[in-house]
């Protein structure tokens, strides 16, 4: 639904939701501008319409926590494909950072700070912080992981 040039060479049109990475928020923006407003309009009024409607159905499937997190963001006349790229970057910022927080919890994990110093338990947690930092590419190099 909203395809913008590919920001690193202008030849390609991508998906912002397949290729979001590839794309800031600036970008996006200035795209919206330049094929809006420019004197060739790419987006025809239906184009318009659909990504202000847009707007109208992220900000309603927002959830609490996001609207919150993003509301510092959003500007006067904000289309969807803006919207959804305030988005992307919070949750990523959001996921960074719980990523670096389950990353240090990681390496602060000792067994004495266990009831009976159980280490069946310390390693299920070993085991579980370990596969979501894994997954996420972010295991610490130094982490041997053993099954």
């Amino acid at each position: 639904m909203f395809y913008f040039a590919n920001p690193e060479d202008n030849k390609e049109i991508l998906s912002i939701f397949h290729y979001h990475l590839r794309f800031t928020a600036g970008e996006v923006t200035c795209q919206m501008n330049t094929n809006c407003a420019g004197t060739i309009q790419v987006y025809d009024h239906n184009n318009t319409y659909n990504f202000d409607m847009s707007y109208v159905w992220f900000m309603d499937a927002l959830n609490a926590t996001l609207m919150v997190d993003t509301r510092l963001q959003l500007v006067p006349y904000m289309t969807g494909p803006e919207l959804f790229m305030t988005i992307v970057s919070e949750v990523l910022l959001n996921s960074i950072h719980s990523l670096h927080s389950k990353e240090q919890s990681l390496e602060q994990l000792t067994l004495t700070s266990y009831p009976a110093e159980n280490v069946k338990l310390l390693n299920t947690q070993i085991l579980d912080m370990s596969d979501d930092l894994d997954q996420a590419g972010c295991l610490p190099q130094d982490m041997v992981i053993q099954e």
